[in-house]
Order: structure tokens, then C-alpha cells, then sequence
């Protein structure tokens, strides 16, 4: 099994490879202990890093390293988000928090979980995290927590089936294979139904939002374009069902979508369709 880096644009016809070749591999046993589903992010010195079994390694040059020795691995944390400050939170089973560096160069868990939890918080693992100005927003299966940074207060919000935790024109929801979208309003306390209509419908596995649209493909392989509160399939040979699961989307710095498909690579798009290779 290998973790591939580069930037590769797939033209529909799948026959054959344009743009950028494949620059580097790496073994996941060189990595550490990482496997298949291993997701790519950025720590706070905009290195590539993955977080996965406890680890937390980066890619300094050509050299994995990890970053969270000691008690953090001991967390078995899963997911971890740089906000915009520099401040690295982590999510773990049934745990979330910061990450706090060290005078050795690691990183040092500090729990933010508060002593009294709702039943469902101990068995779910809190593999999405969401860093937004007033606070962090911890999400999996059985549900969401936001931590507000000034109070250091908690507000619970039991979903179950959560699919996706994703932000949208200043507010924040959750995708749930059980109760469509719901919209998250720690001020209010309870959750609030969305306007399924705007999502048509749809479970959310990946989400990436632009400036006034956001791009998002559903759970069944189907990418869909919301666009001044309407719906609609993405143009293009990639508006019919995907020949596999997306595993990532993320919004480029142009404005426009890089997505992964499993077993198929990179596709880059814009709002009106996959994009020409120069």
C-alpha cells in the first residue's frame, strides 16, 4: 500500500493521464502506523500531515516524523485540525482537545472534555473537527460537540448517523443518514432542521464551499451544485453517477475543486464542470 503526493488531472474518457506525474511514494510501513483511508492535512507550519491510530506525523522534506509521542498516542487520536491562529485540536474516541508543543519538538494532549458528558459521547470518535471564529466543533457518528473559546463552554448535540461536518455561509451543519440535514446553533441549544430541499434530499459525504456555491458529493456517488439556495447536478460527463467513492474535496485557493476518487485519482473541477488540462 502506497501514499501518493502529486497533482493529477483525469481526463472522463479514463484513458489516459493528464497533467502532473506522480512525484513521490511512500510505503505506508516508511510513514508509520497509518493504512488505507489515511487522510492528508497541514500542521501549523504547513507541512503535509496525517493522523491516524493514535499517530501524527509529518512530512519534514523527505523524512515522516512523529509528532505525538508519549501520552498523545496514548489518545488514539484520529483527527487533527490547525485553526487559523496556529492551534493544532485534536479528536480521539470518546475524547478532543488541543495539542500543546513541547520544549522536545512534540505535541502534548490537553483534554477539553468537561466532566459531566451525555451516555453517547464515551463511544464515538470524533474523527471531523471544525474550527470556526467563536469556537471548535467536534463531530462523529453518534453526534457533535461545540467548544465556545471564550467561555471554554460545551454545547452537545446528539445526531445519530452523522455523515459530514461542514460550514456554509457562516453556519455550520451536519449531514445524518437518519434525520437529513440539520443546522447546529449553539446559542440556541437545540438542533434545527435545515431546509432539506436545499440538499434535495441528499446524505453529504464530502463538502467544499465557495465564495457564494458550495460543491458537495452525496453518499450516492453523486456530486451536486448549490447555488442561491437551488440544487443541481455538476454539468458534464461528472454530473452522472461517479465510477467510485469520493474520498476527499477540497476548494482550491483559484476557486476552484480538486476530488478524489477511490481507485480513479484527482479530478480537478470548476463550477461548470471538470476543467481542461492545459
Amino acid at each position: 500500500m502506497l501514499l501518493w503526493l502529486g497533482a493529477l488531472a483525469f481526463p472522463l474518457a479514463q484513458a489516459a493521464i493528464e497533467g502532473l506525474p506522480l512525484i513521490r511514494f511512500y510505503p505506508f510501513e516508511e510513514i508509520g502506523s497509518v493504512s488505507r483511508g489515511a487522510r492528508l492535512s497541514f500542521d501549523a507550519f504547513g507541512r503535509i500531515a496525517v493522523a491516524q491510530n493514535g499517530e501524527y506525523l509529518v512530512l519534514n522534506d523527505g523524512l515522516w516524523l512523529q509528532q505525538a509521542n508519549g501520552p498523545a498516542s496514548a489518545t488514539g487520536l484520529q483527527e487533527v485540525k490547525v485553526a487559523t491562529d496556529g492551534t493544532a485540536f485534536y479528536g480521539a474516541l470518546g475524547s478532543w482537545g488541543r495539542l500543546q508543543p513541547t520544549p522536545a519538538g512534540t505535541l502534548r494532549p490537553e483534554s477539553l472534555v468537561p466532566v459531566d458528558c451525555p451516555k453517547w459521547v464515551p463511544t464515538t470518535g470524533f474523527t471531523q473537527i471544525l474550527c470556526t471564529e467563536g469556537g471548535v466543533y467536534f463531530a462523529g457518528w453518534n453526534g457533535a460537540v461545540f467548544w465556545e473559546r471564550t467561555t471554554g463552554a460545551h454545547r452537545f448535540f446528539e445526531t445519530r448517523g452523522l455523515s459530514r461536518l461542514f460550514a456554509f455561509k457562516d453556519k455550520v451543519f451536519v449531514s445524518t443518514h437518519n434525520n437529513g440535514v440539520i443546522e447546529l446553533d449553539p446559542a440556541r441549544g437545540p438542533v434545527t432542521t435545515a431546509d432539506s430541499s436545499s440538499f434535495g434530499g441528499s446524505v453529504v459525504r464530502e463538502f467544499a464551499a465557495g465564495s457564494d456555491y458550495a460543491l458537495f458529493a452525496s453518499t450516492a456517488r453523486r456530486l451536486y451544485i448549490l447555488r442561491d439556495g437551488r440544487l443541481s447536478r455538476l454539468p458534464g460527463p461528472l454530473g452522472a453517477d461517479l465510477p467510485g467513492s469520493v474520498s476527499a474535496l477540497q476548494r482550491l485557493p483559484d476557486g476552484n475543486f480538486a476530488l478524489a476518487i477511490t481507485n480513479r485519482g484527482v479530478f480537478l473541477i470548476t463550477p461548470e464542470g471538470p476543467s481542461t488540462p492545459p
